[in-house]
């Protein structure tokens, strides 16, 4: 999916908040909303990391306990209601933060684009060492590993 119509699918969403911020978190409404909305942020590329970071944290739960089926009081929605302004703030820092992004890149000209330097950067000086170096181990115990081979000490029966 291209990112712009990543972005006119957030608009909409936008849009759509304002028709579902009377409902609760566990209406269909909602929770339709909310699955597509997270599709769309899928679609984002990495650099939108922390704005869609943002969005996930939000939790739209109802609060409030219950007796029996009802709710003991209506203003029990003020976290869903809270959680549901912030998403939308968060879904307009995307927007705003492609617009952002699109008027910089128009106001870059080729003119502005660095030079190359005519020298290579320095390399560190140091001490070098061998692969054969690199690769050893060093034993902690000090002890020498055992001689492999034949035994001078031992001498072959003659048969």
């Amino acid at each position: 999916m291209d990112l712009n119509e990543v972005l006119k699918g957030l608009e909409l969403k936008i849009k759509g908040a304002g028709e579902i911020s009377g409902l609760s978190s566990k209406h269909f409404g909602f929770k339709n909303w909310h699955t597509t909305t997270l599709a769309l942020l899928r679609e984002l590329p990495s650099s939108y990391f922390q704005e869609v970071n943002n969005f996930k944290k939000l939790t739209f739960e109802t609060t409030g306990y219950k007796r029996g089926k009802k709710f003991a009081s209506q203003t029990d929605t003020t976290k869903y209601t809270g959680d549901l302004d912030s998403a939308v703030k968060a879904l307009k820092e995307i927007i705003e933060k492609n617009k952002a992004g699109s008027s910089k890149k128009k106001s870059d000209s080729p003119t502005d684009q660095k030079t190359k330097p005519d020298k290579p950067p320095l390399k560190k000086s140091g001490i070098k060492k061998t692969s054969a170096e690199k690769n050893a181990k060093k034993s902690s115990s000090g002890r020498e590993p055992a001689k492999k081979g034949s035994s001078s000490t031992r001498k072959k029966k003659s048969g």
